[in-house]
């Protein structure tokens, strides 16, 4: 019964924060897939304390897991909040290059690319002239 859940779900928080220790590690491995079917069984007003009862667990289940549960409940319910991974947890989209290689790769590629300039005497080599350049900016 939907009645029964919440009830569930505090007794869980109260061992979580009672009693720690090995509970927050067995707890932690369901702890998405068991929020996430309680939440779809429940109403409304259920769900608005297990909003409430979720963010006493910042301290308790680490960012990335947390951030796993709110991703999930969102898909269930958009309305649902989900707090960004924090900053040591982001996957970083940028590359970071020595600068001496690319003075290395760059001068290499103007050499390549003067060679070219050189031999223009008609339209082909124009287009040698042109990838010549596109493959500079590729290295």
């Amino acid at each position: 019964r939907s009645s029964e859940k919440l009830p569930v779900l505090y007794l869980m928080d109260s061992i979580l924060k009672n009693v720690g220790g090995d509970y927050c590690t067995l707890f932690s491995q369901n702890i998405v897939s068991t929020f996430c079917n309680i939440f779809e069984q429940v109403d409304e007003k259920t769900r608005m304390s297990m909003y409430k009862l979720r963010s006493t667990w910042d301290t308790i289940f680490t960012g990335k897991k947390l951030y796993a549960l709110d991703s999930r409940v969102q898909g269930i319910d958009p309305a649902w909040p989900v707090k960004p991974l924090p900053a040591e947890m982001q996957v970083s989209t940028s590359i970071h290059v020595n600068p001496k290689f690319l003075k290395k790769v760059c001068c290499r590629a103007s050499v390549i690319c003067s060679v070219k300039v050189t031999q223009v005497s008609d339209s082909e080599d124009i287009l040698n002239l042109d990838s010549c350049y596109y493959y500079a900016e590729l290295l």
